[in-house]
């Protein structure tokens, strides 16, 4: 090809078909103009760093995923409650932790039912979170503390549970304090979604549910019971949150089966984040962001739950 065939061709990607503009505070050679020296202050790289070109933090995609999951699985329903637990998501044909070619934190497919999850954690691990949390009640009580109030509640109950003839496992949970023996609940608990998280780097995931928990008449006098469990459990609350802590003997296994330990964070307000849910992204409300605003610090709580698992689970 000639000399000039070649620059014919370099033609049809000559600037003439894309023409740049330049700021308007921009010189004549098109560099932008910068104020004097004297006029910019001296500060660390770290203090005068934006959050990114639009000088806005970009959202977080786990959280949004998570948010918008729990809105569309929820919104249809009320007595709702939504939470997360601590465990390992286990592969059903290996029996061995879930093991993908990712490095970080990633959330799978619901339709994916490959996986089972389990959150019994040991004994040592509960009380490492037990002693955990203390300190950060202990911290609360300190005097000049500004944070938001932490506080915690110890409960015991026998759960006794009822077959009620419904679709599934679905089943009436009857809880009682196992002092007066007065009825602290009556309820049927349906399972309606499961979302798995898997932290690879980590040494637990973490799964969120949504549930419904109907109040209802306790059983007749005399009706046969499935079985009993012994629950132990201390709550800490924090703003719109609580973290459960819970021992449960089971009574089926008559002494045979050590007890359980699980790690429970909830929202501590089921009916009122779905209240907000309600008003997502409607601009006319004050509230319209809420509902996110939430479930972002439901994720932290979740996360820092995770990154302070001090064993291997397995």
């Amino acid at each position: 090809m000639s000399d000039d065939g070649r620059a014919a061709k370099r033609q049809r990607f000559s600037p003439s078909e894309l023409e740049y503009v330049a700021p308007d505070d921009a010189d004549a050679d098109g560099h932008q103009a910068r104020p004097s020296s004297s006029s910019r202050r001296p500060t660390s790289v770290a203090a005068s760093l934006e959050p990114c070109l639009l000088n806005a933090e970009p959202f977080d995609e786990v959280m949004r995923h998570v948010a918008d999951w729990i809105y569309r699985t929820a919104r249809d329903y009320s007595n709702v409650e939504v939470e997360a637990k601590i465990g390992l998501l286990i592969d059903t044909s290996t029996g061995q932790r879930v093991s993908f070619p990712v490095l970080t934190e990633t959330i799978l497919d619901p339709s994916y039912d490959r996986v089972r999850f389990e959150s019994n954690m040991s004994q040592a691990q509960h009380q490492h979170f037990n002693a955990m949390l203390n300190k950060l009640h202990a911290t609360y009580k300190q005097p000049g503390y500004t944070g938001a109030q932490i506080d915690y509640q110890h409960v015991r109950v026998i759960d006794s549970f009822y077959p009620t003839g419904g679709p599934g496992r679905e089943k009436l949970r009857v809880s009682r304090d196992p002092t007066t023996n007065k009825t602290v609940e009556s309820i049927i608990k349906r399972r309606i979604g499961d979302l798995n998280i898997l932290c690879p780097s980590m040494n637990a995931d973490w799964r969120v549910s949504v549930n419904v928990e109907d109040p209802v008449p306790e059983p007749p006098t005399g009706a046969k019971e499935d079985h009993q469990r012994n629950k132990d459990r201390i709550s800490y609350t924090h703003q719109a949150f609580r973290i459960d802590l819970t021992q449960v003997k089971d009574s089926g296994s008559q002494g045979k089966q050590p007890p359980t330990h699980e790690l429970e964070i909830e929202f501590a307000q089921g009916d009122e984040l779905m209240r907000f849910a309600s008003v997502r992204g409607d601009l006319s409300s004050p509230e319209c962001d809420t509902f996110d605003e939430l479930v972002r610090v439901f994720v932290n709580n979740c996360r820092l739950m995770i990154r302070n698992v001090v064993s291997r689970w397995d």
